[in-house]
């Protein structure tokens, strides 16, 4: 009942706000607003609070930004953001996509969280774009066009700001928009400049990208960004439902049989597009597959979709026993190593991320048999763990961000 009546506290607002504001910016963000209050009522309906919560919180945002004085979007409350500590380590550029953007990749502290950020531009008008992170000088990506997208950047997590700028206008540029956003340790994220610069109606959006629980499936997330604001129905060519009249920035996650599938996509004013992509999904995959155009012969409907890999760790055993064991990964009794012999140790080896237990065995005696010692870790992803393996047990030597 309290998310109910926050509901509709914000519904008045909202209209009050569309009302009075002189600007053609706010009344925008109240439309934006409105959008995501109806995702909030589709989540109170799925008996989700949480995302509930999260998208009445996310509209909030949009509706404080408005100044009732002049009418403009007021940035003034935006947190500064520290420069990283100097005990840190340079982490590489890990973009591997295609396009003429360039990737500037943060200074990382390892013994910190850290989050995967990806950076696309999904506005039809609104030019290049360079995003900030936090007051750094220097943009995290520059000159990325329409529609482009970055592969993950490994940032220190934690409530960070973006900035959306013209490709060149420096730091003190225009601010075209700006997102404050808890980055939280292991999340994954793709973070969009999306809507019109013609409607005044151009934002920084976070999207979240999950990357566990596949159990051998391929998550399919269908984001509606098509810039006309229409409601979007997706199907595959086999007619399993990807998404159901969704909303402008709306989405919605199907959990596929790996196999290749065509989809066919409806729009609110009856528009059909069939075979608009065929793609190749692989289990223990994530898709994003977003849907952007206006559905003109200047800009068509297109889909661009957008692969991600399950949440790994990479693991290494180092031998200083003075016998030979086989390690075995509890609870699902997983052999990883054979036969690790004295004063050796393995390649390494790419395990799903996640609380997980190794065991060691007598060799060839299998998991029923005496276990003569274990360790228990919680493996983050995107880290290297060694662990050490004596007379004594096993030992965490060494943990470091993956290169």
């Amino acid at each position: 009942m309290r998310i109910i009546t926050i509901l509709g506290l914000l519904f008045i607002l909202l209209v009050g706000s569309a009302s009075t504001q002189d600007s053609k910016k706010c009344p925008q963000f109240a439309k934006r607003a409105l959008v995501i209050l109806d995702d909030a009522r589709i989540a109170l309906e799925a008996d989700d609070k949480d995302g509930a919560l999260a998208h009445i919180t996310n509209a909030q945002d949009k509706l404080v930004k408005c100044n009732p004085e002049t009418g403009e979007i007021d940035n003034s409350d935006q947190p500064t953001v520290a420069e990283n500590a100097s005990d840190t380590t340079t982490v590489g550029n890990r973009n591997d996509s295609t396009g003429n953007f360039i990737v500037n990749a943060p200074v990382v502290n390892p013994q910190h969280s850290i989050s995967f950020i990806q950076f696309a531009n999904w506005s039809p008008d609104i030019g290049n774009l360079d995003f900030y992170l936090g007051n750094n000088t220097t943009p995290i990506v520059e000159n990325i066009a329409y529609p482009e997208v970055t592969h993950s950047i490994i940032v220190n997590g934690g409530n960070l700001s973006v900035t959306a700028r013209p490709t060149g206008s420096g730091s003190d540029g225009e601010a075209l928009n700006q997102l404050n956003w808890d980055f939280q340790g292991n999340s994954t994220w793709m973070i969009s400049g999306i809507g019109l610069q013609s409607e005044y109606a151009f934002f920084v959006e976070p999207i979240s990208i999950t990357r566990t629980d596949y159990n051998n499936k391929a998550r399919i997330r269908v984001i509606n960004l098509i810039a006309s604001h229409q409601r979007v129905t997706v199907n595959t060519n086999s007619d399993i439902e990807l998404a159901n009249g969704i909303n402008w920035v709306g989405l919605k996650d199907t959990m596929l049989e790996p196999a290749e599938y065509s989809l066919n996509i409806e729009l609110e004013d009856n528009t059909t597009i069939d075979n608009l992509t065929t793609q190749e999904f692989e289990a223990n995959m994530t898709y994003t597959v977003v849907l952007i155009g206006m559905n003109t012969d200047e800009q068509p409907i297109q889909a661009v979709v957008i692969k991600n890999p399950e949440n790994i760790t990479r693991v290494k055993f180092v031998s200083k026993r003075s016998d030979a064991v086989e390690v075995y990964l509890m609870p699902d009794a997983i052999e990883v190593v054979d036969q690790l012999e004295p004063d050796t140790e393995t390649d390494w080896i790419a395990l799903p991320s996640g609380a997980l237990s190794f065991i060691l065995f007598t060799p060839d005696s299998g998991p029923t048999s005496q276990e003569l010692a274990g360790i228990s870790r919680q493996l983050r992803p995107g880290r290297d763990i060694t662990i050490v393996v004596d007379d004594s047990g096993l030992h965490l030597s060494e943990e470091a961000i993956t290169p």
